[in-house]
C-alpha cells in the first residue's frame, strides 16, 4: 500500500532544473497521477472534521498543494487545481475563489509560468461566463453549411457541448429529446448541440450517428475534441456542458442545469420571456 507521507515526499523532490523548459503531456500525466493520491485520502479527512463551506470546498485542493507541496511540483499542483476547480465550477463564487487564488499563487511562485496559465484560464473563462456576451463561433452543420451562433440573436439558445464518444452525454440524450419535444411549437427556443470529434471534417458516420439520436436542432462539429477552437473560445475541458443564452446574445448560464434535471423548462420559459 503506498504511503501518503511518502507520495508527498516524493512529489517534493520532483524539481524541474530549467523552470523554462517545455511541459510535456508525460510530465503533466505524470504529476496529475501523484497529484491526485494524497489529495483524495487528505480530503477525506478534512471531511471527517467539521462539514465545510461551499468557498472551503473550492479552495480544498488549492490549500492542499500551498500547505504539502513546494517549488515547482507546488507551482504545478496549484495551477492544476485553478484548472480542475473550473472544470466543475463556473459561477460567481467560483470566480471569487479563483481570484483570491491567484493573487496569492502571483506572490509565491517559483516558476511564473503556471501562475500565468492560471490568469490566462481565468481570464477566458470570465470572458466566456454568465452575464456576459457569448463568444461568436462558426461550425460546419450536419449538412456541411457553415451555422454561426450570432445567426440566433433573438431566440433563446439551450447549447449544449456533447461528443459521440462520451458516455455521459449519451445518458443525457433521452431527457433532452423529450425536453425538445417540449419546445417543439416554440419558435423563441433553438437547440444548438457542439460536438467534440477527433476527425478533421465531419463524417458519414458522424452524421449517422446523430441522425440515430433522434435528436433534433442545430448540430455543429468541431474538430480535434478539446483542442478545437470552439472549446477553448468557452473554455470547455469535459462534457456535457449545457449553457442558456438569451436573445440578445448574452450568456444567462455558462453551467446551465442538464436536460434531465428539474427546473430546465423553467430556466429556458424564464430567459425566453425577457
Amino acid at each position: 500500500m503506498i504511503n501518503i507521507a511518502w507520495t508527498l515526499g516524493f512529489i517534493g523532490e520532483l524539481q524541474q532544473k530549467d523552470v523554462n523548459c517545455s511541459l510535456t503531456h508525460a510530465c503533466i500525466n505524470f504529476l496529475n497521477l501523484y497529484l491526485e493520491f494524497p489529495y483524495k485520502l487528505w480530503k477525506i479527512e478534512m471531511k471527517k472534521s467539521y462539514v465545510l463551506s461551499m468557498d472551503e470546498r473550492l479552495t480544498l485542493r488549492f490549500d492542499f498543494c500551498k500547505k504539502h507541496l513546494s517549488g515547482c511540483s507546488r507551482d504545478y499542483g496549484i495551477y492544476y487545481s485553478i484548472a480542475t476547480l473550473f472544470s466543475f465550477y463556473s459561477d460567481s463564487t467560483a470566480f471569487k475563489v479563483v481570484e483570491k487564488q491567484l493573487k496569492d499563487f502571483c506572490e509565491l511562485a517559483s516558476d511564473k509560468r503556471f501562475a500565468e496559465l492560471g490568469t490566462r484560464i481565468y481570464n477566458k473563462k470570465f470572458a466566456a461566463s454568465s452575464g456576459h456576451i457569448a463568444p461568436n463561433l462558426t461550425l460546419p452543420d450536419i449538412t456541411n453549411q457553415n451555422i454561426s451562433l450570432s445567426d440566433f440573436k433573438g431566440k433563446t439558445v439551450y447549447m449544449e457541448f456533447t461528443g459521440s464518444w462520451c458516455i455521459f452525454c449519451r445518458k443525457e440524450i433521452p431527457h433532452l429529446i423529450e425536453l425538445q419535444k417540449k419546445f417543439k411549437d416554440n419558435p423563441d427556443i433553438e437547440f444548438v448541440s457542439i460536438w467534440l470529434e477527433s476527425a478533421e471534417n465531419p463524417s458519414d458516420t458522424w452524421s449517422s450517428y446523430v441522425h440515430g439520436t433522434g435528436l433534433r436542432g442545430i448540430h455543429l462539429y468541431s474538430a480535434a475534441q478539446f483542442n478545437g477552437k470552439a472549446p477553448k473560445l468557452y473554455q470547455v475541458e469535459g462534457t456535457p456542458i449545457f449553457m442558456i443564452i438569451d436573445k440578445y446574445g448574452k450568456i444567462v448560464s455558462s453551467n446551465a442545469k442538464r436536460p434531465g434535471e428539474d427546473g430546465i423548462y423553467e430556466d429556458l420559459i424564464r430567459t425566453a420571456g425577457n
